[in-house]
């Protein structure tokens, strides 16, 4: 199968083109011999919710990155019959920045109490100066 766009050969009943994957308009059937169209994953959808909530919540980012990986790897394993591979790699990408907003905030909360325990509060850029000298 040739790609409309780019010419480049595919294999036959690839859905997209491998070289700048475009749609080759190719339906999936499903088992009773029908066509079936693709639905968008729930998963990759709550994923991306989960996620975006992480990051001002934080909580949300760890469950957002779990669920983004059970999505990818069914709509990599479902033959054509899930789309929303988009929506996967956001919802991960967004809980992996959630989890890392989470360390930093709780690394800092720890520096300035600890800091302030000891009678010698200073502000960031200070610490940030004695560390680097």
């Amino acid at each position: 199968m040739i790609c409309p766009r780019c010419g480049v050969e595919n294999v036959e009943g690839s859905n997209y083109c491998r070289s700048c994957g475009q749609n080759l308009g190719v339906q999936v059937v499903g088992q009773s011999g029908t066509e079936v169209e693709p639905k968008t994953s729930g998963l990759a959808i709550a994923s991306l919710v989960l996620s975006i909530t992480g990051v001002c919540c934080g909580i949300g980012g760890i469950i957002g990155l779990i669920l983004g990986c059970v999505a990818l790897s069914q709509i990599n394993n479902s033959n054509g019959r899930l789309t929303g591979k988009g929506l996967a790699i956001a919802g991960i990408v967004l809980g992996i920045v959630s989890i890392l907003g989470m360390l930093v905030t709780t690394v800092l909360f720890l520096v300035t109490e600890a800091l302030e325990a000891t009678d010698e509060f200073v502000f960031l850029p200070q610490l940030l100066a004695r560390w680097l000298v």
